[in-house]
């Protein structure tokens, strides 16, 4: 009986953090098309820069998800749960929402989600260890060490490596800066 309620309260834990990951992706998608639409620069969006990008910052909302709800605890009361939760969080930022449907489809109501859209993966440079680089950056740093910051600053610039200039180069480590230490916040309202 105890371990059928440590099971279910992993399983709704993992439900809550796969709708936080697809709204901060989704958050992070808007983030992502606004810097561009702002910046002097013009990329097509079909090209590797963009949508390599555009997942390395899926990636790191999608850490955000996983750090949280390990910050929370519940999910981890289940390993098979929380290996499915971290899959399916690494699927999302490149499948969408539509790795949502695949994992868990009748635990959503998905006309109440953002939807967020395919990455077109062929367009996509290889990113081999990144997501893992991200995850080990952003865990200390949600944890409340500052210490991995300057790693997540040098992440968000190759994530807009095509619209920071020299110029611009401090105006957006104070941008980053920022958004991070403002995850940090969100986050720990949730854990």
């Amino acid at each position: 009986m105890f371990w059928n309620n440590k099971k279910k309260k992993a399983v709704q834990a993992k439900v809550f953090w796969l709708a936080m990951g697809n709204m901060w992706i989704a958050e992070h998608d808007r983030t992502y098309e606004g810097i561009i639409l702002t910046s002097e620069t013009s990329i097509l969006k079909e090209s590797k820069d963009y949508v390599t990008g555009k997942f390395l910052w899926r990636t790191v909302a999608a850490s955000f998800a996983v750090c949280g709800a390990g910050l929370q605890g519940d999910i981890l009361e289940n390993e098979e749960v929380f290996g499915e939760f971290q899959q399916t969080m690494q699927l999302l930022a490149v499948m969408g929402t539509n790795a949502l449907r695949l994992s868990i489809p009748d635990d959503l109501d998905f006309s109440d989600i953002v939807e967020i859209i395919e990455l077109d993966v062929s367009l996509m440079e290889p990113v081999v260890g990144k997501p893992q680089q991200i995850l080990e950056a952003v865990t200390p740093f949600l944890s409340g060490s500052d210490d991995s910051l300057e790693t997540l600053i040098e992440i968000y610039f190759e994530c807009f490596s095509f619209v920071i200039t020299e110029d611009s180069k401090e105006q957006y480590t104070k941008r980053a800066s920022l958004l991070f230490q403002h995850a940090r916040q969100q986050i720990s309202r949730h854990v």
